[in-house]
């Protein structure tokens, strides 16, 4: 997006709102990117913490282009994800609150509800509606 108001574009009806349109790692990769380390987490460590965690087929996202609901992510699993970090160092990139916010919003069962067309990438920015299944 080069700019502009976009908050006509921010969905009330929805819990969890991403605004990005591109799984960013195929659903049969079979390597792990360097870049998926680097901003977000260590798949490899985070398999220590939760086995059946899916890193394959999702869209991550910078936490600056996301809205939601206050509560969407219970606060009570926001903080044991975040202990997990401090004893796995390593476990998130050094982004702050990124990587967690990638990893909590899958584990939330935050998944695509709709999505503006790739065409447009150039003129605004994609939204990827997520609808929070959790309470």
């Amino acid at each position: 997006m080069s700019g502009g108001d976009f908050t006509s574009q921010i969905r009330k009806d929805v819990d969890f709102q991403i605004f990005w349109s591109e799984i960013s790692i195929p659903s049969d990769a079979t390597e792990i990117p360097r870049w998926l380390t680097h901003f977000h987490f260590d798949p490899v460590k985070l398999h220590r913490f939760d086995p059946d965690f899916e890193w394959r087929g999702k869209a991550y996202f910078s936490s600056g282009a996301f809205a939601c609901r206050r509560g969407a992510i219970p606060f009570k699993e926001w903080m044991e994800v975040e202990l997990w970090g401090k004893q796995a160092p390593g476990l998130f990139g050094d982004f702050y609150e990124q990587p967690m916010l990638n990893y909590n919003s899958d584990v939330f069962g935050m998944r695509p509800t709709d999505m503006f067309g790739h065409d447009e990438a150039e003129k605004r920015i994609h939204a990827r509606l997520i609808r929070c299944l959790a309470s």
